[in-house]
């Protein structure tokens, strides 16, 4: 996935390779399943401690440890980047 971020040709193409990057290395550092990482809201995500809190099914809460800095980078590039920044939401994927 990142060699696509890196011969993307056009800008949109890098943001959606930035994005769906971002969601699959969410999604195998947290085991969180698919429904629970598109339901999942920025201010989920503490990058200080490292941290996702995940709803799952039944309104369960739990919170997972992201160890992997690759895994915090892409989010925040995600974060920081065109696609994310002008999106008006609570979401951390609004589009999916």
């Amino acid at each position: 996935s990142y060699q696509n971020i890196l011969t993307a040709a056009t800008t949109h193409q890098k943001l959606v390779s930035v994005r769906n990057t971002a969601i699959i290395e969410l999604l195998f550092a947290t085991g969180a399943r698919i429904s629970e990482i598109c339901s999942l809201k920025i201010n989920n995500i503490d990058f200080a401690s490292k941290t996702v809190r995940i709803f799952g099914k039944g309104t369960k809460e739990r919170i997972l440890q992201i160890e992997n800095r690759d895994v915090i980078a892409i989010l925040m590039k995600y974060l920081i980047s065109e696609n994310a920044s002008k999106q008006n939401t609570a979401y951390l994927l609004p589009n999916i």
